[in-house]
């Protein structure tokens, strides 16, 4: 009998992260799995990775910060302008530096105005544009070499709130990794979601001695089946769509595989803690 005949209950399954990129083979181009849900920075962990000189992972996106020069590339021409301030002067030079997102400006006077700033033939250029999504005086696109020298952590020195591509140069076989942290080193988490409409079969967890203190409160114990396919971890959220059972948000305590008796993968038991 398939599994799937007696899970008559549906389930979204969230869960909180830092994770930017998930552990990964360096390559040309990482893969971005999940973005940082405010400002933060990006800290880097490579494992068993052989690294050659000049190694370094660049991260390119939307950072707030103070920034040295600002690469731009000319809208009439092939060339790259590097955007400065030299002893209060603005100076354009020529750059082989990769070109960074479009700068947008909020201006300081009317805060329902933006300005775009862009070069066309060598010429600094400014002009009122649409106001995007996030958008402030001190936001503006990042591009960041972040250099590794061994394996282990390295930390980026902008703050992002949003990426746009990641790419590493000198790092060989191993995995690494990317996770979003605060100025302390603190993870930011982000809520992702896991699964969405996922079958699921619940009942109560039996055969449990439960010692409360007096005046604490009665938490549900629960389990659930699900499909063997379902990617769930310890910590995850569970929201029902089935109020029938009093369980409307859990959160996941213990994980089990069972397999059948050919060693494959039936289904998996979930144990968890009702919270509301």
């Amino acid at each position: 009998m398939s599994i799937t005949s007696v899970l008559t209950d549906t389930v979204t399954v969230k869960r909180f992260t830092p994770s930017v990129v998930d552990k990964a083979i360096p390559g040309q181009t990482l893969t971005v799995n999940n973005q940082p849900n405010q400002s933060a920075f990006l800290e880097v962990k490579s494992e068993g990775i052989t690294i050659t000189p000049l190694a370094f992972v660049t991260v390119a996106g939307i950072g707030i910060g103070e920034l040295d020069y600002y690469v731009l590339q000319d809208r009439a021409v092939s060339t790259r302008w590097k955007l400065a301030i030299e002893n209060g002067l603005v100076t354009l030079d020529s750059t082989t530096d990769e070109p960074m997102l479009d700068l947008i400006m909020q201006d300081t006077t009317n805060e329902n105005v933006y300005w775009e700033v862009y070069t066309e033939n060598g010429l600094l250029v400014t002009g009122v544009t649409t106001a995007v999504a996030g958008a402030t005086q001190t936001t503006g696109g990042v591009l960041e070499h972040i250099p590794i020298s061994e394996n282990g952590m390295a930390l980026s020195t902008n703050s992002f709130i949003a990426i746009t591509g990641i790419t590493t140069v000198g790092l060989v076989g191993g995995s690494i990794s990317l996770r979003a942290v605060d100025e302390v080193g603190q993870p930011v988490n982000n809520e992702i979601l896991v699964a969405q409409n996922e079958l699921v079969r619940f009942y109560f967890k039996r055969g449990i001695v439960q010692i409360q203190g007096v005046g604490k409160d009665n938490e549900g114990k629960f389990k659930m089946m699900a499909q063997g396919t379902l990617e769930i971890l310890p910590k995850d959220l569970v929201y029902s769509s089935n109020v029938t059972h009093g369980v409307t948000l859990s959160e996941v305590e213990f994980v089990r595989t069972l397999f059948d008796f050919a060693g494959a993968t039936h289904h998996k038991e979930i144990t968890f803690n009702s919270i509301s």
